[in-house]
């Protein structure tokens, strides 16, 4: 079971984090930069998912058969961390994998989900071979100034707002930094120009951030804070670490103009969270006890088994055979999600954060023009007996009259069927007629009850 850690508790991954080349799971474990971190087991976990606030992304780090990565992981972005990125407007997932093998790994578990890849670069001091500073280029000073408390006071420079905001998009605080960090500022007429400093500090590396404000791109001003930068690593002893994707020509110029060069490289995952077409339509019901989701491409082969299983369906008169042709079937359904006129939903507990389906049930259009609707669900018999079932029903009833303005919404079972009868009367629905005669079941000609309930019965309920 997927569970995340506390910031005290962090020590608990340092044996998985220690052996990484990227120092940023470094830095969060050590509790240096902020993040947070999943683990696979609370006591001893064997792999770790780790946010790096600063990155803005995910690595993966340990043992890439983790069972609880491999069977919960899936589900447990679905359930709690994509929401968490969608309100904090991101809506992209990147994965940074510790080794090849986790690569794999990442691929198997998120295969549905249309990745992309990308190989990262990182640059180091390999050889003392710093060039000389930039005077010799420039038509007028350069001024270069060291991050200290005062250059970092409020109101130190115009735009000191920009500045601000770097430090603590990695930092928790300005303090923090000043602790841990370093860096340099280029400046011009009172303003921050382009700044160079510590995003992540691990042990003596220090990951460098670098940004330059519009208006003075161009004119040497990063490569004055970086060469400054580079050059006070070298003074103290640290290693100054590059972090930039291999397509950014601009970002290698830089750094190798500083005199680092290229130390390893590594790969990088994302997923699209913007909706598709079908995804556009998914919904999520939530309830105290269950959680209705629309049926996903995953949810397939849960649907065609649960469709095609006599024992859920024996008070029916048929019962599909052939889970191909239900696959399918349902699979166009989602492709189709225009189409008003059903909707489907698989049943989950609502605490359960491996999103396991329980059951399912729909909802389809019975006559247009009346703006009324059926109803119909299965519950697996070992979940049965928690009111999981009348809750569903109620909950899709709720969906219904306020989402779909129906007028009424009816409900049909065999008579013979008194646990669906029960159902359906303690969701509130009333049986209003017997049909009689109307089911051929078990060889024989069988009643079939008709229940209902109205729109104002609902609300009066």
């Amino acid at each position: 079971m997927i569970t995340e850690l506390r910031t005290q508790e962090f020590y608990k991954i340092k044996h998985l984090t220690d052996p990484c080349n990227n120092i940023e799971v470094r830095a969060v474990a050590e509790g240096i930069n902020p993040g947070r971190v999943y683990i696979d087991h609370p006591d001893e976990p064997e792999a770790a998912l780790i946010w790096i606030q600063g990155q803005s992304d995910f690595q993966i780090v340990g043992n890439p058969r983790s069972q609880g990565f491999l069977q919960g992981l899936d589900s447990y972005m679905r359930t709690y961390l994509e929401p968490e990125l969608v309100k904090q407007n991101i809506h992209g997932v990147e994965i940074v994998p510790e080794n090849r093998e986790w690569g794999e790994t990442i691929r198997a578990i998120f295969h549905p989900r249309h990745l992309s890849h990308d190989i990262q670069h990182v640059f180091g001091l390999i050889e003392d071979n710093v060039p000389p500073a930039l005077e010799a280029v420039l038509s007028s000073p350069l001024i270069i100034t060291r991050m200290d408390k005062e250059t970092l006071r409020p109101g130190r420079y115009k735009n000191y707002a920009f500045l601000e905001h770097k430090i603590l998009h990695y930092w928790n605080s300005i303090e923090e930094f000043l602790q841990h960090g370093i860096g340099y500022i280029a400046e011009c007429n009172e303003k921050v120009a382009s700044v160079c400093f510590s995003g992540f500090v691990a042990g003596s590396t220090h990951a460098a951030d670098v940004e330059t404000v519009e208006e003075f791109r161009g004119q040497y001003y990063a490569a004055g804070a970086v060469r400054a930068f580079v050059k006070e690593c070298c003074r103290c002893n640290f290693q100054p670490y590059w972090d930039c994707s291999r397509d950014n020509m601009g970002s290698i110029r830089l750094a190798e103009g500083a005199g680092l060069s290229l130390d390893f490289s590594y790969p990088i995952f994302w997923y699209n969270l913007a909706p598709s077409k079908e995804e556009s339509e998914f919904m999520e019901i939530h309830g105290e006890q269950v959680l209705l989701s629309s049926l996903a491409v995953d949810d397939l082969d849960f649907m065609s088994s649960t469709l095609c299983n006599k024992n859920l369906w024996y008070y029916e008169e048929s019962v599909e055979e052939n889970k191909a042709e239900v696959r399918e079937k349902y699979r166009s359904r989602i492709q189709d999600a225009g189409n008003k006129d059903h909707y489907d939903f698989v049943i989950r507990r609502a605490t359960d954060p491996e999103r396991t389906p329980i059951g399912i049930i729909k909802l389809w259009s019975y006559v247009g023009f009346r703006s009324s609707w059926e109803l119909g669900y299965a519950l697996l018999p070992e979940y049965s007996g928690n009111g999981y079932g009348i809750e569903a029903v109620r909950l899709l009833l709720q969906f219904a009259f306020e989402q779909l303005k129906a007028h009424k919404v009816v409900g049909m079972c065999n008579s013979h069927n008194e646990r669906s009868a029960a159902l359906m009367e303690r969701s509130g629905m009333v049986r209003e007629g017997v049909f009689k005669e109307e089911l051929n079941w078990q060889g024989r000609w069988v009643d079939q009850y008709f229940y209902a309930i109205l729109e104002k019965e609902f609300i009066h309920s």
